[in-house]
């Protein structure tokens, strides 16, 4: 909550509030606030002037971290450790809770993060009493007793305050909530006051995550919400992979009274471009979204859409009217670039399925896939995806745009068994080139029918087409596939993508997968990638070719034609 932490650190703030001189002993003894500085290399702990009234009056200032946890209770020590080594190793911001050994019962809470060198941690410290009585009437609204985030109330009456201040349709204001899972159990494992630490922690990482208009909350038990507003174009797969790279920092052991814990999340988002929305219904829509999320030890992330409003009852409605838009082709085909990061070329596109359910509203398969699969509709459909990406792919080709096309193919058209014949009769329609046509298959399909879809996958490959196993390691992954299956292409899916910090499983996931795949003659695509920092690593690991934001979002066929004129490399 920034009214009342301040603790979403901004470099240019920090580093203006540390040339205050003067003014900081004012600000230390006022508002109990002072700044500091840590270089992780030297140890060395640098303080602002006024520090000694924030320390409850001490005469010599820690300079070293470890001073400072020197001054840290006991009992709250390896808790913030951990807070800290995680920012050190992993360059996540951070706020946590302590109390000190100075014999007043003082608490004070301290936040920082990494700066851009990455060698140095910048933050702030603050007395939580003297902050408590500077936002009184914050609290008046309704904060939280245990966390000091806002309640419910406050939540809400907040969100409907920013409604009628949103003027324009380029920003998307939207409503997140994170309910930690097995909530229970763990309180069975640790004492009351070891559970309270914990949510206490989690509430600070949340709240580092809010921009200055928006405002995090604790809703009841392990039930936390945010919200928050994100600029520019964005739509449900852009949200949920910006909220995944802020989630981050939620994922793995937590280390709790000397206790390992391993905490998973569920998050369920809804988002409005509409100026004046209504907060009740964001509100409804994200617990909607959170309903629907399927468990699991990380953290899943479902944003709201149309199909998770439909109640049974409503159901054949959706078969309706999915009917009526197949008959009257409201579908259209939607392009994303893939390019080899050797050449510096775009190589490739992968053909997305919309549905334009009106003029204004376009929308992606998850919402209705399955009702398309159930009705048996997947099965013209499927057909005319193909049709119409490999119709545009001969319509670029005569252009002097040679792409490989990726189409993917649902379970329903692959146990027809008639895939291959379709392919043969609109490849010859469209004039395209066989071994320019990639059809792409996930790996839930593999699993379910491993023979029916090894003999057509050989029958595929056998007759000039390309072959890539999509979505690799989001669900029951195993190496067997790799040599059980003729593929030539492996999709690693972006949810290794979202964090190949220094370190981490998915990086070391990543760089063993990237050779095993030359070795075998595969080529790897990596899906999702959308900074600078993923592409680079990726390139160092030889990876073959990217696909995702950074290089471009799924647009129309025209837009990929100017892109490549365009295009001079990333």
């Amino acid at each position: 909550m920034k009214e009342l932490s301040h603790s979403v650190l901004d470099a240019g703030w920090v580093e203006e509030t540390r040339r205050m001189g003067e003014q900081e002993k004012i600000v230390a003894e006022v508002a109990g606030m002072v700044t500091w500085q840590y270089d992780i290399d030297s140890h060395h702990l640098s303080w602002s002037s006024g520090a000694e009234y924030v320390l409850g009056g001490e005469k010599t200032l820690p300079d070293s971290m470890e001073d400072f946890e020197a001054l840290v209770q006991p009992d709250e020590l390896l808790d913030f450790k951990e807070v800290i080594r995680r920012a050190v190793i992993r360059g996540h911001n951070f706020s946590v809770q302590v109390g000190l050994l100075n014999g007043k019962g003082q608490r004070v809470l301290m936040s920082g993060r990494l700066d851009s060198s990455g060698g140095v941690l910048l933050g702030v410290l603050q007395d939580i009493a003297l902050l408590n009585l500077s936002y009184s009437q914050i609290r008046e609204v309704g904060q939280d007793e245990l966390t000091g985030l806002a309640t419910r109330k406050a939540f809400c009456a907040s969100l409907k305050r920013w409604s009628p201040r949103v003027t324009s349709h380029t920003s998307a204001t939207f409503v997140m909530l994170i309910q930690v899972q097995r909530l229970h159990h763990i309180s069975s494992v640790l004492d009351p006051e070891q559970v309270d630490r914990l949510l206490v922690r989690v509430a600070g990482y949340l709240d580092t995550m809010v921009a200055e208009d928006g405002l995090a909350a604790r809703f009841h038990g392990g039930l936390f919400a945010i919200w928050d507003t994100l600029q520019g174009d964005v739509d449900a797969q852009r949200l949920e992979l910006n909220l995944r790279e802020r989630l981050t920092c939620l994922e793995g052991v937590w280390e709790i009274g000397g206790q390992e814990i391993l905490l998973s999340f569920k998050v369920g988002v809804s988002y409005s471009f509409q100026p004046d929305f209504d907060e009740q219904t964001l509100i409804k829509q994200a617990q909607l979204a959170l309903y629907a999320v399927v468990p699991s030890e990380q953290i899943n992330v479902t944003v709201f859409d149309a199909r998770l409003a439909q109640s049974p009852r409503l159901q054949l409605s959706l078969d309706a009217e999915l009917k009526k838009a197949v008959e009257h082709q409201q579908f259209c085909l939607l392009y994303q670039p893939q390019m080899d990061i050797r050449d510096q070329q775009i190589v490739g596109a992968e053909a997305l399925l919309r549905w334009q359910r009106s003029e204004n509203e376009l929308i992606a398969p998850g919402a209705f896939m399955s009702t398309l699969e159930s009705s048996g509709l997947i099965r013209p459909l499927g057909e005319w995806i193909m049709q119409e990406a490999l119709r545009q792919q001969a319509s670029w080709a005569q252009q002097g745009v040679c792409l490989q096309m990726g189409i993917n193919v649902s379970p329903v058209q692959l146990e027809q068994g008639k895939i291959l014949d379709q392919l043969e009769r609109m490849v010859a329609d469209a004039g395209c080139d066989r071994s320019s046509v990639c059809i792409e298959i996930t790996e839930s399909l593999a699993i379910k029918k491993p023979l029916m879809v090894a003999k057509t996958l050989s029958s595929i490959r056998e007759a000039g087409y390309k072959v890539a196993l999509d979505d690799f390691g989001i669900g029951f992954s195993s190496l067997e596939y790799l040599l059980r299956f003729s593929f030539d292409i492996l999709k690693i899916d972006r949810a290794f993508i979202w964090n190949l910090a220094q370190g981490s499983k998915e990086q070391a996931i990543v760089r063993a997968l990237a050779p095993l795949c030359q070795s075998l003659g595969l080529k790897t695509v990596a899906e999702g990638v959308e900074t600078r920092q993923q592409y680079d690593l990726l390139s160092s690991i030889g990876v073959d070719q990217v696909q995702g934001y950074m290089l471009s979002r799924p647009v129309t066929a025209d837009a990929v034609t100017e892109l490549i004129s365009d295009f001079r490399g990333l």
